[in-house]
Order: structure tokens, then sequence, then C-alpha cells
């Protein structure tokens, strides 16, 4: 399948009273408000023990005051740990450092070379959270959010990005609005349709961090398209990072 790119650069940028009235002076049929007979003393009325909803033993009283004080307990722990007494540091396996370490090898690019976003591509570990599974030519954005992760093979710099796009639009909605998150801002795009390159700055690190949030995803099956109903933003087909 081949692409026809329009190239896009961003510049760095109550009821009424009375019918309370009537209904509490009248009850549906069959209904009484009276006690039971078993539930009256011999002058007619409520006996305690039937009216009580204290608990009637030791050990029910008991058993609520231990709740109480258990939940104090919580309380007092959790704003303990929250100012920041308490060391949350993870501990890793070496097994769980070795696979961190091969994903980092994973998220080693080319500079300079226009990079697939395919299942077949080596470079698709570099998409992080937010992303479809990888397809023949790219992958969706399914997400409001989604990150890219990656750094120069040579540890050299990189000084911009340059993103290829393929947006979720329809006639319903005509167009998709991209704010590009980089270390040195936030870049904004409008995608109208078919292929777009996109182009932001960075910092010049060798190891780089973006982002791309998505204003809107829609599904194919709520606007009447087809079948499918993931939520789609838009496809990123390529990347390229350059000096």
């Amino acid at each position: 399948m081949s692409w026809n790119y329009e190239r896009v650069i961003v510049p760095f940028v109550n009821h009424d009273a009375e019918h309370a009235e009537a209904g509490s002076q009248t009850k549906p049929p069959g209904f009484s408000q009276d006690l039971p007979a078993e539930a009256q003393d011999d002058d007619g009325g409520a006996t305690e023990a039937d009216t009580s909803l204290e608990p009637t033993t030791v050990v029910g009283k008991w058993a609520d005051r231990i709740a109480i004080g258990l939940f104090l307990v919580l309380v007092i722990i959790g704003t303990w740990n929250w100012a920041g007494d308490t060391d949350f540091t993870i501990n890793l396996s070496d097994e769980d450092l070795a696979t961190l370490e091969e994903l980092r090898a994973l998220r080693k690019i080319e500079v300079g070379e226009e990079l697939a976003m395919t299942d077949l591509s080596s470079a698709r570990w570099i998409m992080d959270y937010g992303f479809e599974p990888p397809e023949g030519d790219g992958t969706w954005i399914s997400s409001r959010k989604a990150k890219i992760v990656f750094s120069s093979s040579d540890g050299g710099e990189i000084s911009t990005l340059s993103l290829g796009f393929y947006p979720f639009v329809a006639d319903q909605v005509p167009s998709r609005a991209l704010t590009i998150k980089t270390s040195l801002g936030e870049t904004e795009v409008l995608l109208t349709g078919g292929g777009q390159a996109v182009s932001v700055p960075l910092d010049g690190e060798a190891s780089q961090e973006v982002e791309i949030n998505c204003d809107s995803i829609d599904a194919p099956i709520d606007l009447g398209l087809s079948s499918d109903v993931r939520t789609l933003c838009t496809k990123l087909l390529w990347v390229r990072a350059d000096r």
C-alpha cells in the first residue's frame, strides 16, 4: 500500500407540600404500620427489645468497637505512608532487570532512517502504551494518550522527530486534533485525512520519550461505518529521528 503525504510542520508551541401531606395520610391496600401482636406488650405498646437497633450482646458491642479501632489504625497508617515516611522502592529481580535491558536494546533506532510501525518491523518496540497491536501498514492509536520511547543506536543526539499519520476521520468527524509532547514542550496539529507528516523539535538528547495526545477517539461501529468496536484516533505509519 502506498501513501501520499502532506507534510505539516507546526511551530513550537421535590413534590408539592399538599401532595406530600396527602401521601402521608394514605396507605396502600393491605399496608399497615401497626406492630404485630407478638411485638406488643400487654398495654399495646412496642416492647423495648423489638425496637432497639443496638447490639443486644456483649460480643456484638465489642465487635463494633474492634471494627472502629481497626479503621482508625488503617487511617493512621495511610496518613503516615503519604507523609513519605515509608520507602516504596521496588526491588526488581535479576530476570526483570534483564527484560528491561532487552527492551532498551530493542528501542535503539537508526537516526536518519524512516522506520515503519508495522507488525514485522523491528522498530515497533518503540511504541509503549496507547496502541493497538501493529498491523501490516501501521499501528492504530486507540487511547487519548500514547507514548513512544526510543534512543539513538550510536548514542548521538536527536534534535528532530518526524511522524507519519493516517487519521481515522469520517463525515461525522472530519478531523483529529493532536498534541505532541516532548521535553521541549507541546506541538499542536490538526489532521484532516490521508497521509500526513508532522515534525516536532527535540532537545538533542540521545534518549527520548514522546507523548501523543488525541482530542477524541471513536469506534467505527458507533459511526455506522463498520462492525469494528475499537476506539481509534489515528494510525501511526512511520517515524524518523534526525540530528
